[in-house]
């Protein structure tokens, strides 16, 4: 892919200072009439980053090398460049968010094309900042939603709600982690923010009120161990809006431009879980559906045990604490009695594949890098058995087994 120079000095600085200046005033002003549905901004890449900067060079614009062969539109769009371990966000100029009354949503809408390693192996993440008038600094990156995994089949429509940052200056990101693995990455393209009004008068004067026809989570499958599910629907009516809760009033619940497949978060805490789902348009509402999957937990919990080496007689104790996340598990991984001591509460990331078990974390020690990697784990009812490998300064150093038990 030809490699493309971000620039956020100069000129952009400039602006940056004039748009914050605008976006915080030191009395209030009238706010102007917007229409049904309004461009806030828009951008294809097409004449270059422009104001868009990358972090690390992660992130370049131009004709795609690998991965989806071409831009969802145009010659340009912006992807990341291969390779492992790279890490880097590509970041927007800062965007005044206008205010929002009544049902006024504010959305940012993308097409991208991603392919990571399965289980967490590399990430993609829509994150968000916004501009703190009072302090003059910007608040930390936070998470848009869930994570993108694994890999798509083709360009794909994403939609993500602004509404809650009306009325603020902000900064979007993409942020790319390539994991330790050479993908083709996220490419993404057609970026937009838009804010829809509350009189549907768009939507038409002719539209038949919908109905949704069947509705499934996961396809109607009974059990499923990451929270992240996806709402299978099928409807009549042409619907333009979708709603999702397990709260039968569906309580804090937003509304969502309509999809046949939308993703959705369930609560924490394994057990059954009852999604309720509806959808409108300019006719009105539909009438509710919901269905049941039940969320277990294989993996979440303290394991305790031990590892011992395949070399002499070493051995020592073991601990990993696991969190089910969204799309996964999250781990904290403690291995006593090395030769370097204690390793306490390192971060780990942790996978599930069938019944196979992956953890890796990294250390370091006298200086040196230490990777340990206890992998080929099988999960058998409340036993882990698997093997380890530890690597200092990327040369092995150690291999031997491990069992935990919960």
């Amino acid at each position: 892919m030809k490699r493309s120079v971000f620039n956020c000095a100069g000129l952009l600085s400039v602006f940056v200072f004039v748009l914050l200046s605008l976006a915080c005033p030191v009395s209030a002003a009238s706010e102007p009439v917007y229409k049904s549905e309004e461009v806030i901004y828009a951008t294809g890449f097409e004449a270059g980053p422009g104001d868009w900067s990358a972090e690390e060079g992660a992130w370049e614009v131009g004709p795609p090398a690998a991965g989806p062969g071409s831009c969802y539109e145009g010659a340009q769009c912006a992807g990341t460049r291969t390779g492992p371990s790279v890490v880097g966000r590509l970041v927007s100029p800062p965007l005044v968010l206008p205010s929002v009354a009544g049902d006024e949503e504010i959305h940012l809408r993308f097409r991208h094309w991603y392919s990571y390693g399965p289980d967490f192996q590399g990430s993609g993440t829509v994150e968000i900042s916004h501009f703190d008038c009072q302090t003059d600094e910007w608040s930390q990156w936070e998470a848009l939603g869930d994570s993108f995994i694994e890999k798509s089949t083709r360009w794909s429509p994403e939609d993500v709600d602004l509404t809650a940052y009306n009325g603020k200056t902000v900064r979007i990101a993409f942020k790319s982690d390539s994991g330790n693995r050479d993908d083709s990455g996220w490419h993404v393209d057609a970026v937009e923010i838009r804010k829809s009004g509350n009189d549907f008068a768009a939507e038409g004067a002719t539209a038949v009120r919908p109905t949704v026809t069947s509705f499934k989570i996961n396809n109607g499958a009974a059990t499923t161990t990451r929270r992240r599910v996806f709402l299978n629907n099928t409807t009549t009516g042409t619907p333009t809006r979708y709603k999702a809760s397990e709260s039968p009033t569906f309580a804090g619940a937003t509304w969502h431009p309509y999809s046949r497949n939308p993703s959705f978060t369930l609560s924490a805490g394994a057990g059954t879980k009852t999604v309720y789902f509806r959808v409108r348009n300019a006719a009105g509402q539909s009438t509710v559906k919901q269905d049941t999957i039940k969320l277990t937990n294989p993996l979440g919990g303290t394991w305790t045990g031990r590892w011992t080496s395949d070399y002499g007689a070493d051995s020592g104790s073991l601990k990993l604490v696991a969190t089910q996340t969204a799309t996964g598990y999250t781990g904290r991984l403690t291995v006593g009695n090395t030769e370097c001591g204690t390793f306490s509460n390192l971060p780990a990331k942790l996978t599930l594949s069938g019944n196979t078990v992956t953890c890796t974390a990294a250390s370091s020690c006298a200086g040196q890098p230490i990777q340990l990697k206890f992998t080929e784990g099988v999960l058998s009812g409340n036993t882990i058995n698997g093997y380890y490998n530890i690597y200092v300064s990327g040369s092995h150093y150690d291999s031997g087994t491990f069992r935990l038990s919960r």
